[in-house]
Order: structure tokens, then sequence, then C-alpha cells
């Protein structure tokens, strides 16, 4: 409401003292913006915690476990299909064959990656002792 109130003030450019003292409000308010939305950010990722009784860790482990890893497995399992029908399709075509290999290599390369962010998280949990 006040934000609604400092804008107005502003469109309608009255000079008086009150309205003076309604854009010194909003320039405060529109600097702490950024602020507000960080806080409210971390206030939603927090909710469930604290709802649900869970702890950071339990939180993390829930957003690896369903979200990441799924992501993950589906785009890798996109870069080998795609890089099949890259072979497919070049029928011989050098410069196919060519971008059918680098397909090979970047779908190699990606299921690299994850395999050993899998391990380097799991390596972390054992030193840690989670």
């Amino acid at each position: 409401m006040l934000i609604y109130k400092c804008v107005e003030c502003l469109r309608e450019n009255r000079h008086s003292t009150s309205s003076l003292f309604d854009r010194e409000r909003f320039k405060i308010l529109k600097m702490k913006k950024n602020t507000l939305i960080f806080i409210s950010l971390l206030g939603a990722l927090a909710l469930p915690s604290v709802v649900f009784g869970q702890t950071i860790q339990i939180l993390i482990n829930n957003v690896i476990n369903n979200v990441v890893w799924p992501i993950a497995i589906g785009i890798i399992v996109v870069l080998w299909i795609i890089t099949g029908i890259l072979f497919l399709t070049a029928l011989g075509d050098p410069s196919k064959v060519t971008t059918a290999k680098h397909s090979l290599f970047a779908s190699l390369a990606g299921t690299i990656i994850i395999v050993l962010a899998g391990s380097v998280i799991v390596m972390i949990r054992n030193a840690l002792g989670v």
C-alpha cells in the first residue's frame, strides 16, 4: 500500500512537504528492494524446513536427489540419443561423421562429468562424516 502511495505521489509531481517526504520514503524502499527480495527468497527456501522440521542438510539432499539428478540424467540420455541419430544419418559423409564424432565426445564428456560430480558428493559426505 505504501509503495502504491509513493508511486502516485511521484506521478502527480506534487511539491508539498508531505509528497517530498513520500518521495524520500519511496527512494529508501527502492534501495532496499533487492535486499527484501533476497530475504524473501531465503524465507521461501527455509519455509519447508521449518514446516516439516527438516534441516538444511536434508533439504539439500532432497533437492539434489529429486531435482538435480533426474535433470542431469535426462540431459545425458538426450545427448546420447542425438549422437546416435547423427551417426545413423551420416551415411559415410565425412563432414557429418566428424560432427557425429564431436557429439560423441561431448556426450562422453558430459557423462563423465555427471558421474564424477556424484562421486565428489559422496566423497565429501564421507569425509565430513555426514
